[in-house]
C-alpha cells in the first residue's frame, strides 16, 4: 500500500504541477501565443491527473477499512471522501479537473488556471500541512498551497521551454523572448519558494539546539530535495544570465539552453518523486 501511495502521490504532483504552471504560462507568454498552445498536453495532464485522483479516493476508502475490498465500498468510500478533510479534497480536485477537461476547448485561460490551481492546491491536504490545527496550521496550509503554486509555475514553464526548444520555433531570438518573459515571474515563483519552504519547515523540524535533520529517512530525503533545488537555482541563473543574452546576440547557445532545459526539468521531476515519498514518511516534530 506504501509503494502505491507513492505512486499514487508522484502521478498526481507530475500532472497537477505542469498543468497549472502551463495555465499560468498562457497569462504571461511572450504575445499570448500560449493561449490557445498547449491544449492537447492540457486534456492529457488533467486526464491523468483525474485517473490518479479517483485512485487516491479509493486508496483512502481501502486504508480506512483496512481491507483493499474497502475502496468498493458504497459506504466507506463515502465516509472517506465526505468524513475526511482528505476525502473533501480529492473530491475537489476531482471536480475540477472534469470541468478541466470539459472546458479546455471552450473555456479561457482564466478558467483553466482557476480549475487547475483549486486542483493543485488540493494536494495540500494530502501532506502533513492538513494536520495542523489553529491560526499555526492555517498559516501551514495556506504556505503550502503557495508552495505548490510557484513550483507549478516554475515547472509548467519548463515543460513548454523543453517543447518550444525542441519544436520548429527553437531559434535564438524567439526562444530569448520567451525566457525573457518568465524572467520577472521566475525571480518571484523563486522568492516564494524559498519563503514558503521556511514556513512549512518551522512545525516539521525539531530547531534545538539546531535543525535536526539527519536523525532520519525524512531528513536525509528533504536534505536532498534541497540540494537539487540549489542546483535547480544555479541552472535557472545560467539560463537567465549568460544563455539568454546570447541567444539575442544570435551568438549560438541553442544547444547548451536545450541540455541546460531538460536538466533543470528532470531536477523538477526528481523532486517530485521525493516530495511524493516524503508526504508518507513522518517528520522529526512529528516522531
Amino acid at each position: 500500500m506504501d509503494l502505491a501511495n507513492i505512486l499514487v502521490r508522484l502521478i498526481q504532483y507530475g500532472a497537477l504541477l505542469p498543468l497549472f504552471g502551463l495555465a499560468a504560462l498562457a497569462l504571461y507568454a511572450p504575445g499570448g501565443k500560449a493561449r490557445s498552445a498547449h491544449k492537447t498536453l492540457t486534456v492529457v495532464l488533467a486526464a491523468v491527473g483525474l485517473a490518479a485522483a479517483i485512485a487516491s479516493l479509493l486508496m483512502l476508502a481501502a486504508m480506512m477499512s483496512g481491507d483493499p475490498a474497502g475502496a468498493l465500498d458504497p459506504a466507506t468510500l463515502k465516509a472517506a471522501v465526505l468524513d475526511t478533510a482528505a476525502g473533501r479534497a480529492g473530491l475537489l480536485r476531482v471536480m475540477s479537473l472534469v470541468l478541466l477537461v470539459g472546458l479546455t476547448t471552450l473555456g479561457g485561460p482564466i478558467s483553466r488556471l482557476i480549475y487547475s490551481g483549486a486542483a493543485l492546491a488540493s494536494l495540500a491536504w494530502a501532506g502533513h500541512a492538513a494536520g495542523g490545527e489553529g491560526w499555526s496550521g492555517a498559516v501551514h496550509l495556506t504556505a503550502d498551497i503557495l508552495h505548490l503554486w510557484a513550483a507549478g509555475i516554475w515547472l509548467g514553464a519548463l515543460v513548454a521551454f523543453c517543447a518550444l526548444i525542441a519544436g520548429p520555433r527553437s531559434d535564438g531570438p524567439f526562444m530569448a523572448e520567451a525566457l525573457a518573459a518568465f524572467s520577472g515571474v521566475g525571480s518571484a515563483v523563486v522568492a516564494v519558494l524559498i519563503a514558503t519552504g521556511l514556513v512549512n519547515l518551522q512545525p516539521l523540524v525539531v530547531w534545538a539546539p539546531w535543525p535536526q535533520l539527519t536523525t532520519g529517512p525524512w531528513g536525509w530525503l528533504l536534505l536532498v530535495k534541497l540540494a537539487l533545488f540549489v542546483v535547480m537555482l544555479g541552472l535557472a541563473a545560467a539560463n537567465r544570465f549568460v544563455l539568454t543574452p546570447r541567444l539575442r546576440a544570435a551568438r549560438g547557445g541553442v544547444v547548451a539552453l536545450r541540455r541546460s532545459l531538460a536538466l533543470e526539468t528532470g531536477l523538477a521531476f526528481a523532486i517530485a518523486v521525493l516530495v511524493s515519498v516524503l508526504g508518507t514518511l513522518t517528520p522529526p516534530a512529528m516522531a
